[in-house]
């Protein structure tokens, strides 16, 4: 076989003497020659060329009789050689040569009648390696037509990056499967984040993988094809850069071609294809009209919004959820009539069952996801509801006390008379829970421990007892807990809706606000019942301390049973244990010794046992 060195006639001479002599003991017949060679090389011939990158494509797309190409690596053809994963040392691409173990390429990438041996993207490739992360908080997704031979798709990217399917097999493994023919296609990765926080997530985590993925993460779709056609859809000019070059487009088309030349290549593993399939997976990057008109007209959200045709099923549950109906009304009367019972009884099991029974998380999270949606329907019915289901409960649990001849508060009823922020916690959490298990058809609205952990009907049964009783304030303090419960539960299963994409396009940022305003609004009252129980805990620990006191001679051990508000003041109640009776002076005594400890506006309230 005829061989050729072909070199940089601007390159040491004395450099390129040596170099030829030692291609001499490898490969027969050597002519060494400075580029342009002035002549023809004989077909099936090997060229081995030490040109600069220019150089090289030209003398591809020139030649015209088929010839294996070798390529040495050297200063002024660094894109050559990483396009084709020649060796970084000359003897191991010379090995590279001698043995032809590698992918034998006869394609090279085309832009626009441009030879591309780098990575051609379109938009500020920047964005996935060292650009601000933050400028992705100013910035809109470009909207392009992407056509193969065989599909289209709209879509809207920050970025597209296209080169040959060995290359890009390298650059971005954890998107590409491993492929025979990767001499065959052109590989293209699409990025389109819906929201803020999907950018960030592909930016900092999937792109810098290495092994590859069976699926694709959202907001990344990948294509393998022979030919792509790539055009603005508004009419505007993107972005278009590749080896350094930067440019304006509104269209470019870009195919694999096919040359003479046999290019010697460090990739391994290419079979050759007759028919050279196409490879989309776009699931994950396509846009309908609806969307692509909202991500043209504004900048990035923070999180992404889904189009209504992805939780159509969602939407229908929760609107069977705000219209009540007769099982509705079965389970609410239920619920009711064992809440108000349990609480009579002083009994949590009964009550826990009430709480099962209750129906009224369906429409309150429906009442959540209609504040996102900003849908007046939806608010409508689930309002309409939720007031009905309130009215009742607390009418019937009020007769229900008239009617019975008990009326002292016992444990059950003083638990739901107390709300505190602490409740609220409990709420928002629970909130969370129910929007997750009615968006997620694998979890299932109907979560029992949601139902528990947020006790709705009982606190409106305890109202309503209050109301049969005539005491106004324990009405209103568990009627403030049962609001407490529905606020925290609407804002956060509001806030979980949002942060799932089902917020409103228009009203999503609107709907969040309302729904801080009215948490503050019930956090207000809270807030002085906390501050009551924190002041609790602060007696309750000065007082513990107090264990034994020694009364001349006579000791005495101190146990404090509770801390506890009343309408005059803040209480103490403590059991004296002695092994005599205690005198009214070294009562004094005892007194004046917790006062000093807890202060003097603590009432204190004494227990005694006497240990014989």
């Amino acid at each position: 076989m005829k061989t050729y060195f072909l070199y940089d006639k601007e390159e040491n001479a004395d450099k390129i003497e040596k170099l030829s002599e030692k291609l001499s003991e490898s490969f027969e017949d050597l002519k060494a020659s400075p580029f342009p060679f002035e002549g023809e090389l004989e077909e099936e011939s090997l060229a081995i060329l030490m040109i600069d990158d220019f150089s090289f494509k030209e003398f591809l797309l020139s030649l015209k009789k088929p010839v294996f190409v070798g390529i040495l690596p050297y200063e002024k053809n660094p894109l050559t050689v990483k396009n084709f994963n020649i060796p970084s040392k000359t003897e191991e691409a010379l090995e590279l040569i001698r043995l032809r173990e590698g992918l034998i390429d006869s394609n090279i990438l085309v832009c626009n009648e441009n030879a591309v041996f780098d990575c051609v993207n379109i938009g500020d490739e920047r964005w996935i390696e060292d650009k601000n992360p933050f400028e992705v908080l100013e910035t809109s997704l470009i909207p392009l037509l992407v056509e193969t031979r065989e599909r289209s798709l709209k879509t809207a990217s920050f970025l597209v990056e296209i080169s040959s399917e060995a290359y890009m097999q390298r650059k971005r493994a954890y998107f590409f499967k491993e492929s025979e023919n990767m001499c065959d296609r052109i590989s293209c990765v699409i990025y389109s984040p819906k929201s803020v926080t999907e950018a960030f997530w592909l930016r900092y985590f999937f792109a810098r993988k290495k092994s590859s993925s069976k699926t694709l993460p959202d907001g990344i779709g990948t294509i393998k094809s022979d030919y792509l056609k790539i055009s603005s859809l508004n009419g505007k000019e993107f972005s278009v850069s590749f080896e350094g070059r930067h440019e304006k487009a509104k269209e470019i088309v870009l195919e694999n071609k096919e040359i003479s030349a046999k290019i010697i290549t460090g990739w391994k593993g290419c079979v050759k294809s007759k028919e050279r399939k196409e490879s989309l997976r776009i699931q994950n990057v396509f846009f309908d009209d609806e969307m692509m008109e909202f991500y043209q007209k504004r900048r990035l959200p923070f999180v992404k919004i889904a189009p209504e045709n992805l939780f159509a099923e969602l939407f229908t549950k929760l609107k069977e959820a705000s219209k009540g109906g007769v099982s509705y009304a079965v389970l609410l009367i239920l619920s009711v009539l064992m809440a108000t019972t349990g609480l009579f009884q002083n009994s949590s099991p009964t009550i826990i069952g009430a709480m099962i029974l209750a129906p009224l998380m369906g429409p309150i999270v429906s009442f959540s996801m209609g504040a996102v949606r900003f849908d007046g329907d939806l608010l409508k019915r689930s309002f309409k509801t939720i007031l009905l289901s309130v009215f009742f409960a607390v009418f019937a649990s009020a007769v229900f006390a008239f009617l019975m001849p008990f009326h002292h508060i016992n444990d059950q009823m003083a638990l739901r008379t107390h709300p505190t922020l602490l409740d609220l916690a409990v709420a928002v959490i629970s909130g969370i829970a129910a929007a997750y298990g009615y968006s997620n058809s694998k979890v299932g609205e109907s979560l029992a421990g949601v139902a528990i952990a947020v006790a709705l009907v009982p606190p409106l049964c305890v109202s309503g007892i209050g109301l049969g009783w005539g005491s106004l304030e324990m009405f209103s303090n568990a009627f403030l807990l049962f609001l407490t419960n529905m606020v925290g539960i609407v804002f956060a299963a509001g806030v979980t809706f949002y942060l799932l994409g089902y917020a409103s396009v228009k009203y999503a940022s609107t709907a969040f606000f309302v729904k801080i305003l009215m948490v503050l609004i019930v956090a207000f009252p809270l807030y002085f019942s906390t501050k009551s129980i924190v002041e609790e805990e602060k007696i309750y620990q000065k007082i513990s301390k107090i264990t034994v006191l020694d009364l001349e001679g006579k000791k005495v051990k101190i146990e404090l049973l509770g801390v506890f508000h009343k309408k005059e003041g803040i209480f103490a109640e403590i059991l004296i244990l002695s092994s005599s009776p205690v005198k009214e002076k070294e009562m004094e005594r005892i007194a004046k010794e917790i006062k000093e400890a807890a202060g003097d506006k603590i009432k204190l309230i004494f227990r005694y046992a006497y240990l014989r």
